[in-house]
């Protein structure tokens, strides 16, 4: 008795250890009865939003299944549900499951064509509000089925390796034609003068050239408004919830080949193949394209032929002002290029030799970009869309010549229409 006495005297006389005991009285009873987090949530690793036919909201929902206790294996399932609202989907998706989805570790989201006609940024705001989504997540646009989508994925993981999220988030400046679109990229454009978001997308193609496949069948699903679960094959649905047959789509591939999808005030306007896609990026400053192909058509040894440059870098100049009223850009284009491949008028490869880069390639060369350039420039006039987002760089560079043509009464898509966009371009071949 008089040890317990002299434990509680020396418990008391020190803070620390009273906390400590204090925290052990409290907390530790209400720990050991308190289910594992593990049993509680389900970790999302990909979302896709988008509407179906009778305009209800449509949530699929890639998570990670551990396969078992003893191994740290885990299987990729689908989840998908349907509500009038985001917040109504979650719940179904919540009740169907058993657990609380969370999007901490969230990789991309995917947005479907028809969600796409209304402003995507009420659900990409919503995601971020109440499910606490990172700025930093992949936004990614998809014109096919976002469910078929998934489960191709599903299964291409399982046989291949090969992840979904590797495919849509392959971005880097250096990789393909596509850019880097997150959540917060895109509300940076929103919000920008100019109200333009640029968005990679990924598609289903018939093409063995344009993307990736599993060789295998893969099974796709419908959900009801209970939502439903489909694995890899398409097989039984959850609670509540219903599945469809396989279909096939082994010949089927993913696609991710550097089309842009452009939202002007957060609503789809219209996709950019890869010849404008590319046209947009060699005026982007942070963006460096992989290569280049240029067809040489006047000059001697090489003419007609054609020839693939590695490109090593690039930088951008760019400079506004107003010349009798009318916007002017000036773009200096610094361009550092290596030769990768020469191929001859008649199909046969030609010895890489830098001595027969002669001033007729350097202006094929130039021709090349200012082509791409005058394509993107021509459907930016005709649709009205700030493609090269001039509004932002006139506003960013020119704030008081600029402002004051817009208190004056010139409009934004005047800017658009009526800017005479000049380019020079510097090119160093090593």
């Amino acid at each position: 008795m008089k040890e317990l006495k002299n434990m509680l005297k020396n418990i008391f006389k020190s803070p620390i250890i009273l906390v400590f005991v204090l925290i052990c009285a409290f907390m530790l009873p209400n720990s050991i009865n308190t289910m594992s987090i593990a049993f509680r949530s389900a970790i999302a690793v990909a979302i896709g939003i988008d509407k179906n036919t009778e305009n209800k909201i449509v949530l699929q929902v890639a998570i990670n299944v551990s396969s078992g206790a003893d191994s740290l294996a885990e299987n990729s399932k689908v989840l998908s549900a349907t509500g009038d609202t985001v917040g109504e989907a979650f719940t179904s998706l919540n009740l169907m499951f058993g657990r609380s989805v969370k999007l901490g570790h969230t990789r991309f989201v995917m947005i479907g064509s028809k969600i796409s006609a209304e402003n995507v940024s009420v659900f990409i705001d919503r995601l971020i509000r109440t499910n606490k989504i990172r700025n930093t997540v992949q936004l990614v646009y998809c014109p096919n089925n976002i469910d078929e989508m998934f489960n191709m994925g599903v299964k291409l993981k399982s046989v291949t390796g090969i992840k979904l999220s590797d495919i849509v988030c392959h971005q880097q400046t250096n990789s393909t034609t596509s850019i880097s679109s997150n959540i917060d990229s895109f509300f940076k454009g929103y919000l920008s003068p100019s109200g333009i978001s640029k968005i990679n997308m990924i598609s289903i193609s018939e093409d063995y050239t344009q993307g990736v496949s599993t060789t295998s069948d893969v099974g796709s699903s419908s959900s009801s408004d209970g939502g439903s679960e489909v694995g890899a094959s398409g097989g039984e649905s959850a609670e509540g919830g219903t599945s469809s047959s396989e279909s096939d789509v082994s010949n089927k591939f993913i696609s991710n080949r550097g089309k842009i999808a452009i939202y002007s005030s957060g609503i789809l306007q219209t996709v950019l193949d890869e010849e404008l896609s590319s046209g947009v990026n060699w005026l982007s400053k942070d963006y460096i394209p992989q290569d280049l192909l240029v067809k040489v058509d006047n000059s001697g040894k090489l003419k007609n032929s054609i020839i693939n440059f590695d490109i090593l870098n690039k930088n951008v100049e760019l400079e506004t002002f107003f010349f009798k009223n009318i916007p002017i850009m000036s773009a200096k284009i610094l361009v550092s290029l290596s030769i990768d491949e020469i191929i001859s008028e008649n199909g046969n490869k030609v010895p890489l030799s830098y001595d027969m880069i002669d001033e007729g390639v350097k202006n094929s060369i130039g021709r090349t970009i200012r082509n791409k350039i005058s394509k993107v420039s021509a459907k930016a006039k005709n649709s009205k869309l700030d493609l090269f987002e001039i509004n932002n760089i006139f506003y960013k560079s020119n704030y008081y010549e600029y402002t004051k043509r817009l208190q004056e009464g010139m409009k934004k898509e005047d800017f658009i229409e009526n800017t005479q966009i000049s380019v020079d371009i510097e090119i160093n071949i090593r």
